[in-house]
């Protein structure tokens, strides 16, 4: 069954004010109380432990701290922090899944245990509570050494007062047995103030003051005089010692180590013996078997007492034992600490520690750990975020939305894919990686998830035999199952040129041997999956098909063609013809007998439907061809611009003809109305003078308009006449001329000759002019002659007779149309 577990920073770090002390005889499991002094905390998670009770994980957390009948009902400081750091962080859960069953992965169903209320069956969590703490240490963590004592019993008070009476104070230390020294007017050695004189006196030390001093005994005399600044002063058993203040003096007297404080301390004595002074704030002063210790707030002081490892945590410690010593000073945000036995382990947020206790692993969340063991190892630290964290037999891994985990547990493959974290404590389990949850084929031993889209199906094999795999997710459990991949059923496009070639054209050759290129594109889709499949195979063995047959038939299709069905060209049209349909192009006759071939044949053999062939482009190896055939083209589009240009000229003239017609016609009716009008008038007046002139001068008249209207009517008749002549010799001329362009187009002799034409008349032209013409014969160099320009050597000179009757017929015709 699937069990989960959720572990709090307060349950995983909780420092709980007293001192869990004597294990072996005071732990009474019982009644979960210890017996212990209140100056050391130590808790920590045991990997092993089984919880008498769960709590649902809404509810708070018990009060964690441990009392029992002889434990402190005082707290302090410290605790008190502590404490407060436990109210803030009991609600930072991090929810892990231990996991004992494979199958109960991706169960729906594994938040229920037996024993469990409904709350905790739904959420599957539960909380560490009291009787899940471990107590791992007897005091490891500690500000109490069970041979310390206190600082003031080992310091030595100075025994002289600094003031006026300083001297007088040391010369009664010293001079205990009396002074063979004494003062005297006549005396012979002077001290001045602020110093004094030692005197060895039959081997004892003795001092004097300031003043003039007289020796009497012979046995007595002056070793020096020193200054009362000197420090230290020492002479044989004479000790004057000045400790600054902040200091410490260091001493042995009889045999023992002393401590002296800061003043003026004076010995006269063959046991005591002075060694230096030390700072009194240092962290570990140690003078023989006296050891002063201060340690400051962030750190911790790593010690040995009687053979037993501890680490002292902030304060002074003062102990004077032979069995003690000081190992090293060290940092209490340390990531982990280790003193002989004891291991502190301080995991920061977001981070797990590797530890393992009497061979059992565990993993420990974000906390404070404290453990006292002679069989322990870290592994040290590693993120919860990563992908996956194995210690030993335990694995902890995290499987995202959107990803599957890949497992083995007990050699059985497993996939995992509902999001969350887990962690298994089993040799027999085995975390591979976690994939997308999009990938198509996901495979760990025998276990296949199979993920076919549309327009696809996939390809399998059970026991040997094909089976296609219709579009959805397939999951597979049967060692005999494999799946080979994918075969994609929608239409796909396959570009047609030979192998290793570095041009993207066929070639191909026509019926008349020219070699040709071709840019074609084949278009296929797989209609029948397993047919296709069990005949031909999949995906390159079916482009590989495709390709090899269709550049087969292409080329048998060009080598039945000629040249000049292959390169159509548009034909040249003139007038109504312009408008005609041009005739089918060559590439649809490719595609029809391309599709007739294939389609049928492949679909019926093979399952392949092969849809379609496109021919993007088509070009003519053989370079000089393709600029013959070039040439002609251009030829071919000048015939079709004369054409249109004679076309236009032609409506042109025939424009300006009717306009010339009507503007004579206007102008005869114009002149037939003034003669008619001046007749008129004419007769008026005269019919006054006479009646028979008016009547002979009338018929006159009458006789001269009608003489003049039939003469105008018909040189309108004629000019008419004419100019349709003319509209219609033109258009003879256009006719003319666009049937002799379709020859052309048709015959390149005779197009070879009207060029020949066209060139004489540009050379007749061009002779126009000249007032002598020099006759060559037929072997007559003519490189430099103007045929020359043209590349025809071997013809003559036209005549000028042709250019001046040419010339005359043009003039002709544009005096005509200026009438």
């Amino acid at each position: 069954m699937l069990k989960t577990r959720e572990m709090t920073d307060v349950a995983s770090g909780l420092h709980i004010h007293g001192v869990v002390e004597n294990i072996k005889s005071g732990l009474d499991k019982s009644s979960g109380s210890v017996n212990g002094d209140a100056r050391n905390s130590v808790v920590s998670i045991p990997s092993s432990s089984a919880p008498s009770t769960v709590s649902p994980r809404a509810d708070p957390l018990p009060d964690l701290s441990i009392s029992g009948p002889s434990s402190s009902s005082s707290s302090s400081s410290s605790s008190s922090n502590m404490k407060s750091s436990q109210a803030q962080q009991s609600t930072n859960y991090n929810r892990v899944n231990y996991l004992q069953d494979p199958d109960d992965f991706n169960n729906p169903n594994n938040g229920g245990a037996p024993g469990r209320d409904d709350d905790d069956r739904n959420t599957g969590t539960k909380k560490i509570i009291k009787s899940d703490i471990v107590r791992e240490s007897d005091g490891c963590v500690t500000n109490f050494l069970a041979s310390g004592v206190p600082l003031a019993s080992l310091l030595v008070a100075p025994n002289v007062a600094d003031g006026p009476q300083m001297v007088n104070q040391i010369m009664n230390q010293v001079n205990s047995h009396g002074l063979s020294a004494s003062k005297s007017s006549i005396g012979s050695k002077v001290i001045e103030p602020g110093r004094i004189g030692i005197i060895n006196n039959n081997g004892r030390v003795e001092v004097a003051g300031p003043g003039r001093w007289m020796i009497a005994s012979p046995r007595s005399s002056w070793v020096r005089i020193n200054s009362l600044t000197d420090n230290p002063i020492q002479y044989e058993t004479l000790s004057i010692i000045r400790i600054n203040k902040g200091k410490y003096g260091l001493a042995i007297d009889n045999g023992c180590p002393k401590i002296l404080q800061e003043g003026v301390h004076v010995k006269n004595s063959r046991f005591f013996n002075y060694d230096s002074e030390v700072a009194a704030n240092q962290r570990h002063i140690q003078h023989g078997t006296i050891h002063i210790i201060i340690v400051p707030p962030s750190e911790y002081a790593l010690v040995v007492e009687d053979n037993v490892p501890k680490v002292l945590v902030t304060g002074v410690y003062v102990i004077d034992s032979i069995f003690f010593s000081v190992q090293e000073f060290v940092s209490v945000n340390q990531e982990h600490i280790q003193h002989r036995t004891i291991h502190i382990i301080r995991v920061p947020k977001g981070k797990v520690a590797l530890v393992s206790e009497n061979n059992k692993p565990a993993l420990l969340p974000e906390g404070h750990f404290v453990y006292n063991t002679q069989i322990f190892d870290y592994g040290g630290m590693r993120g919860v975020n990563e992908e996956s964290v194995v210690y030993r037999t335990i694995t902890r891994f995290r499987v995202r939305n959107g990803e599957i985990g890949l497992a083995w547990h007990n050699s059985k493959p497993i996939f995992i894919e509902k999001p969350d974290y887990y962690e298994i404590d089993s040799p027999a389990f085995t975390f591979v990686n976690c994939v997308s949850a999009s990938e198509k084929l996901i495979t760990l031993g025998s276990h296949k998830r199979v993920v076919v889209y549309d327009g696809e199906v996939g390809i399998s094999y059970c026991n040997g035999k094909l089976e296609i795999l219709p579009p959805m997710t397939h999951i597979f459990e049967a060692a005999e199952r494999v799946v080979e991949g994918f075969l994609s059923t929608r239409q796909q496009s396959l570009n047609l040129f030979e192998e290793g070639s570095k041009d993207s054209y066929l070639r191909c050759d026509t019926k008349d041997f020219v070699e040709v290129g071709l840019k074609a594109c084949v278009f296929y889709r797989v209609s029948d999956p397993e047919k296709s499949i069990l005949t031909v195979g999949v995906n390159e063995k079916i482009q590989r098909l495709i390709k090899e047959t269709s550049i087969a038939t292409i080329q048998a299709i060009m080598r039945s063609t000629t040249l000049n069905q292959v390169a159509q060209s548009k034909a040249v049209h003139h007038g109504s013809d312009a408008d005609a349909q041009p005739e089918s192009q060559f590439f649809d006759k490719v595609h029809d007998e391309f599709i007739s071939k294939l389609h049928g044949s492949f679909k019926k053999s093979y399952g392949l439907d092969i849809s379609n062939i496109r021919i993007e482009s088509f070009k003519i190896s053989n370079t000089t061809l393709a600029d013959t055939i070039s040439q002609q083209a251009i030829i071919t589009a000048q015939t079709e611009t004369k054409l249109a240009n004679l076309e236009g000229q032609r409506e042109i003239a025939t424009q300006e003809m009717k306009r010339s017609t009507a503007v004579t016609l206007i102008k005869t009716q114009a002149m037939a109305q003034q003669v008619s009008a001046e007749t008129n008038a004419r007769n008026t007046n005269l019919l006054s003078d006479a009646h028979a002139k008016a009547t002979a001068a009338k018929i006159l008249a009458d006789g001269e308009a009608t003489t003049i209207t039939i003469k105008a009517n018909s040189d309108a008749r004629t000019m008419l006449v004419k100019a349709e002549a003319q509209a219609k010799a033109i258009e003879l001329k256009a006719e003319a001329e666009r049937k002799r362009a379709e020859e052309l187009s048709s015959n390149p002799l005779a197009a070879q000759l009207s060029l020949l034409e066209i060139q004489a008349k540009m050379v007749t032209e061009s002779l126009q002019g000249l007032s002598k013409i020099i006759y060559l014969p037929p072997n007559a160099n003519l490189a430099n002659t103007p045929m020359q320009l043209f590349g025809q050597p071997g013809l003559g000179v036209p005549s000028l007779e042709g250019a001046a009757a040419t010339e005359l017929k043009v003039n002709e015709l544009v005096r005509a149309l200026k009438k």
